[in-house]
């Protein structure tokens, strides 16, 4: 269990985040701003979608009940996101062989992000799918637009950007977003309880 609960943390805020910094700090090194401000925008839009429908389920009992989804998964939706554009970039100037073991990889690694919520019981199975096919969406989208990006990728200067969010594991441990969702959620709504599966079935 200790091993989905590491891969669960993959797709926090606070890991998910630390690279998608990463990555703008480093396209804004190689001064190509509008890669550094798309891959912030397509991000803001993937986390404003997954705030949206979580918030619609918590506040206002929006969901579909028929296949127990209540928003998108945001662990399987940042992982799909981002770990594939990281393997894009790191893998861009290697052979073909290794060029496809690490998008294959990183692929991979974005799929047991959101399997580990499957385990863990936090979320549905529709909601982790819902998940992944938003963020993959985005990381195909981004990929597409840098494709012919020449500019070396130093996966050096990541490396710090790996280390920081586990620096914030030990020491404050996951980010507490649904927590923050609930309560953005009830005070939007004006309601006194958030809403949960447990409606659906009384």
């Amino acid at each position: 269990m200790h091993y989905f609960v590491v891969l669960s943390y993959l797709g926090d805020l606070a890991a998910s985040a630390s690279l998608i910094v990463g990555i703008s700090f480093i396209f804004f090194l190689n001064k190509t701003w509008n890669f550094a401000m798309q891959w912030a925008l397509l991000n803001l839009l993937g986390l404003s979608l997954v705030v949206i429908s979580k918030m619609a389920f918590i506040g206002w009992g929006v969901g579909i009940q028929a296949i127990d989804y209540t928003g998108f998964s945001g662990h399987a939706m940042r992982a799909a996101t981002v770990f594939p554009v990281l393997g894009f970039l790191i893998a861009k100037r290697q052979s073909n062989v290794v060029q496809m073991a690490i998008i294959v990889s990183a692929i991979g690694l974005s799929l047991m992000v959101g399997l580990s919520r499957l385990v863990l019981e936090v979320h549905s199975p529709s909601e982790v799918i819902a998940g992944w096919l938003l963020g993959f969406a985005i990381s195909a989208y981004f990929i597409y637009s840098i494709n012919h990006w020449d500019e070396v990728f130093s996966s050096r200067l990541l490396l710090i950007f790996l280390i920081v969010p586990f620096f914030f594991l030990n020491n404050f441990g996951a980010t507490p977003t649904q927590r923050w969702l609930v309560e953005m959620s009830l005070y939007l709504s004006g309601s006194n309880q958030a809403y949960t599966r447990e409606n659906w079935r009384s």
